[in-house]
């Protein structure tokens, strides 16, 4: 027979389980992690510009449980210790990108951003760590390798700019301007960090041009000479010995320029100024005197006619040069003869190499023309000496004789054209320009 405490005591404990099954099985409401959570709000950020690395505070509300704080779009570490509802102490993230950023801060709220006031990450001082080559010449390209090369706004040498070909944060490749030879620079960059000097200077070379061939080697006053090499470029100055040469054209590995006056002939050598440097020739140029013109725009030098032929020294009807030609016509044998005349010097041959002239052929037959030269007032040639030439009717011909071919006196006093069995009775032919050089 059971007591009545043990009736007691089986209901009691029925009841109670009773209660915490109706109490398991009660529908709970879930909890809104936004009102444990208020939306945060950013209210001030100090200082409002820091390097990175650098401590800030971010003051606003709603600030407690956080999970995440940007920069512009970099996750930003920061300890919840120094995160209380009203404000944040947190540090610029290093890989911050330089400038103007907006800081985000998010928790289960939401988010806020500082819409108004943005916080500028300073950019640190760039580091010029090396740069290649050491030295160079304006044009080449120059290297810089270092550190926080970012948003570059100059690389100079001195204070000359260079051109900018290529920029990285840790490499930047610059074109070296035109700067004075064989000096040296400080090599600097600027970024909106600061300026950068490298700690050893840059060494701009002396170049020299090198000169390779002189074409012709000999050659008159007034005639075009072509220089070949190499480093011509920024070219200032040709000389011949001490005198100065007119420049025609310039490239870098070729030079033409008009050989400059010389009253007798000389041998010298051509050398070559550039902005980089000065070059001189290994082989020795032969300068030929001023030309003696026995005819130009008339007869020339005090020289005379002597002919037996018919000549017209002013004649215009077919000028090669100018406005004037020497009209010569021949009869059988006949012969022009230019004089430098009995009270003049005798021409020196030595300061000569050619005899030069132009000559027309006229509307006839062809003729030939045997040319020669004395030191005396004779006309005939002296022994074997003498070239003869052939005309041509209705052209001009440049011809150029070595003045060794037409007589063997040191000197000159008389110069002959002779008309040499072609029967050229009334033949006429045309002169211009008829000169030693």
């Amino acid at each position: 027979m059971k007591t009545s405490f043990q009736i007691f005591g089986r209901t009691t404990l029925m009841l109670v389980f009773a209660c915490l099954l109706a109490f398991a099985c009660e529908k709970k409401e879930p909890i809104d992690s936004a009102a444990a959570a208020p939306k945060p709000v950013i209210n001030e950020i100090t200082p409002k510009e820091a390097l990175p690395g650098a401590l800030i505070e971010i003051k606003g509300v709603n600030m407690d449980r956080l999970h995440k704080v940007l920069f512009g779009k970099v996750d930003a570490a920061f300890n919840p210790t120094y995160n209380t509802q009203k404000n944040l102490l947190i540090r610029v993230p290093a890989a911050a990108d330089y400038g103007k950023q907006l800081i985000t801060i998010l928790n289960a709220g939401g988010e806020a951003t500082q819409a108004t006031a943005e916080f500028l990450v300073l950019q640190p001082e760039p580091v010029i760590e090396a740069f290649a080559p050491l030295v160079g010449v304006g044009g080449d390209t120059i290297t810089l390798t270092g550190t926080i090369f970012n948003n570059v706004s100059a690389v100079k040498f001195g204070t000359t700019a260079a051109k900018i070909i290529k920029s990285g944060p840790s490499e930047v490749k610059v074109t070296l301007p035109e700067l004075t030879p064989d000096t040296e620079f400080d090599l600097s960059i600027t970024t909106p960090g600061g300026i950068s000097i490298a700690k050893r200077k840059f060494k701009v070379l002396g170049v020299n041009p090198t000169l390779d061939a002189i074409e012709p080697i000999e050659a008159s006053p007034g005639e075009q000479l072509t220089i070949k090499g190499t480093n011509f470029g920024k070219l200032k100055e040709v000389r011949f010995g001490g005198l100065t040469a007119k420049i025609i054209s310039a490239a870098a590995d070729k030079i033409v320029v008009e050989v400059p006056a010389v009253t007798v002939k000389s041998q010298m050598k051509v050398e070559v100024i550039t902005a980089t440097g000065q070059g001189k020739s290994s082989e020795t140029f032969t300068a030929l005197a001023v030309p003696f013109v026995f005819y130009g725009e008339g007869l020339e030098n005090a020289v005379q006619n002597w002919s037996w032929a018919k000549v017209e020294a002013d004649d215009e009807s077919t000028p090669k040069n100018g406005k004037k030609n020497c009209k010569v016509t021949y009869g059988a044998w006949s012969a022009l003869w230019f004089n430098t005349g009995d009270s003049n010097p005798k021409v020196a041959l030595a300061n000569y190499k050619y005899l030069r002239f132009w000559v027309h052929g006229g509307k006839g037959k062809s003729l030939k023309v045997k040319i020669f030269y004395r030191n005396e007032s004779k006309a005939e040639a002296e022994g074997d000496s003498g070239l003869i030439i052939s005309t041509k009717p209705g052209e001009w011909q440049l011809v150029s004789i070595p003045i060794d071919k037409l007589g063997k006196a040191v000197d000159l006093s008389t110069l002959i054209m002779q008309e040499f069995g072609t029967d050229g009775s009334n033949e006429a032919i045309y002169l211009d320009d008829v000169r030693l050089q």
